[in-house]
């Protein structure tokens, strides 16, 4: 399985806008649940990669279980950036990043 199709797989689990304004790119990425220290971001090769990670409850029975637990992660293609023109905040469970366009 190639990266391309990981991410087909993975989107449902981090819904994501990509829109431009003011000579940048914005993500806004849905992650409701999810910590920000489970958060990782990481820019290598034009690449940026979101890793997220939720651990499910201790419970002795589930009567119904709707929710995903464990790690899921998203990779974009950006292009060559500056690694601190990336900017990143996780707010009511959206992370937002930043960063200009080439």
């Amino acid at each position: 399985m190639n990266n391309l199709s990981l991410n087909s797989l993975y989107e449902n689990f981090m819904k994501t806008d990509i829109y431009e304004k003011n000579n940048k790119y914005y993500l806004e990425m849905d992650l409701p649940g999810y910590d920000k220290n489970n958060i990782k971001i990481n820019y290598h090769d034009s690449y940026l990669t979101v890793l997220a990670s939720k651990n499910e409850r201790n419970v002795d029975k589930y009567l119904q279980k709707e929710k995903t637990y464990g790690k899921t992660k998203r990779v974009f293609y950006i292009g060559d950036k500056n690694k601190k023109d990336i900017k990143a905040l996780f707010s009511n469970g959206i992370l937002f990043i930043s960063f200009p366009k080439s």
